[in-house]
């Protein structure tokens, strides 16, 4: 967890319950949703900025795992949805192999996560290219539409040496 904080800034958080804490008088009975609600009111509740990246599990009563993620507004830029979908793909993995150690499965899926984060997929290389490709084609039309206009501009200017306001030739004759 420290290493995934020193490369992205986002501070992680755990929180591991036991059913009997959860406080279902208050949300109901434990669900997907109802932890969604209780997570939420957490975060908001121990967390003033939104720099944070928390991981709610809930161990039930018969040794089974109910468990979620949430990231900050200030994180959501770090914990994209396709790392976010990682990390959970990765917990889920890890549970099911080994169902009795929840340390393992929240090392194993913070260090996949930590070695994704902030590396560009192709798909991001791909837009980022073309998006340098459209700004120098961008930056070469308006240069030579620039470069057109001077030059028409200068041929007016070098025409109008020769012809003065009046339409005269300077004494040279009419036209």
């Amino acid at each position: 967890m420290k290493a995934f904080y020193d490369k992205t800034g986002a501070e992680p958080f755990v929180c591991i319950l036991a059913e009997s804490s959860f406080p279902d008088r208050v949300y109901g009975t434990l669900s997907k949703y109802t932890l969604e609600d209780y997570a939420y009111d957490y975060y908001l509740d121990r967390f003033d900025d939104e720099g944070h990246y928390m991981i709610m599990v809930v161990v039930s009563d018969d040794g089974f795992y109910i468990w979620l993620d949430m990231a900050g507004n200030d994180t959501a830029s770090i914990v994209t949805n396709t790392i976010f979908n990682s990390f959970q793909k990765d917990m889920e993995n890890y549970l099911k192999g080994n169902a009795d150690n929840l340390e393992v499965a929240l090392v194993k899926s913070f260090e996949n996560m930590t070695d994704s984060v902030l590396k560009f997929d192709n798909g991001k290389i791909t837009g980022l290219i073309l998006i340098i490709v459209i700004f120098v084609v961008s930056i070469g039309i308006l240069s030579l539409a620039i470069f057109t206009q001077i030059k028409r501009i200068r041929m007016v200017n070098d025409y109008c040496d020769y012809i003065d306001r009046n339409g005269s030739d300077g004494g040279f004759g009419e036209f």
